[in-house]
């Protein structure tokens, strides 16, 4: 893709990152809308796909793909993170509790549905279920909103300008996740802006360590947490 963009006269730069977000973004809606559910699963790969294939592959490292420096900020990414998750789930158990306006409700949902879950899930399920919740999500949509989307955004606006940008993109993507499961236009007032807040984190990582390895780190122990959340909280009172 980037020789075609480059035999085009096509400069890969912040319009191409808002370019792609936006394709995705309708394809995904698109999926949500139509329970496309396996075709949404797999466009998961277009994240890779598009963040590789528009930079040349000696500027790899660009993305973020490289040994990360100062890991202390990993640890203070996690905790950030996880504070965050904890908080969201207060907060929407208090105002909003468990209806599919309630981003974890709506995972949690998920899971019950995909797995056939009706009474005490079995170990098997839980370690597929957390496999799958703890690592496709973070090693995918980082290499492209972290090591892509990022990278280009704060070429042209900053560090500050950039990170917001990119957090709040994550956070938009995230109403066809739940639409998928079940449409409710609500759930994006309280989960888009608790997910922009937690990919800003990331963001943040990423730029203080020079590599999106632990903001995949931090991400996968985001969901780690969302997961915890979801097989000792939610899923027992919904079954």
């Amino acid at each position: 893709m980037y020789d075609i963009a480059k035999k085009i006269n096509v400069k890969v730069d912040w319009r191409v990152s808002i370019a792609t977000f936006i394709l995705i973004f309708i394809f995904q809606i698109f999926f949500a809308l139509n329970g496309l559910f396996l075709i949404s699963g797999f466009s998961f790969c277009l994240y890779p796909i598009i963040a590789l294939g528009f930079t040349e592959r000696n500027n790899w490292s660009e993305l973020g793909i490289r040994k990360p420096e100062n890991m202390t900020s990993l640890l203070i990414s996690i905790l950030l993170s996880g504070v965050v998750v904890i908080l969201s789930y207060i907060i929407f158990s208090i105002f909003i509790g468990n209806t599919s306006s309630n981003y974890f409700y709506v995972v949690s949902l998920k899971d019950i549905e995909l797995f056939g879950i009706n009474n005490t899930p079995k170990l098997g399920i839980m370690l597929l279920s957390g496999a799958i919740f703890c690592t496709m999500p973070a090693l995918t949509e980082e290499i492209y909103f972290r090591g892509f989307m990022q990278k280009h955004l704060e070429n042209r606006f900053g560090f500050k300008i950039g990170n917001f940008i990119q957090g709040l993109c994550f956070g938009l993507i995230h109403i066809a996740y739940c639409w998928l499961i079940v449409y409710d236009i609500n759930v994006i007032w309280g989960m888009v802006p608790s997910i922009t807040i937690v990919g800003m984190i990331y963001g943040w990582v990423r730029n203080e360590t020079n590599s999106i390895f632990p903001a995949i780190i931090t991400h996968s122990a985001a969901n780690f947490i969302i997961f915890i959340i979801m097989y000792s909280i939610i899923i027992p009172e919904m079954i």
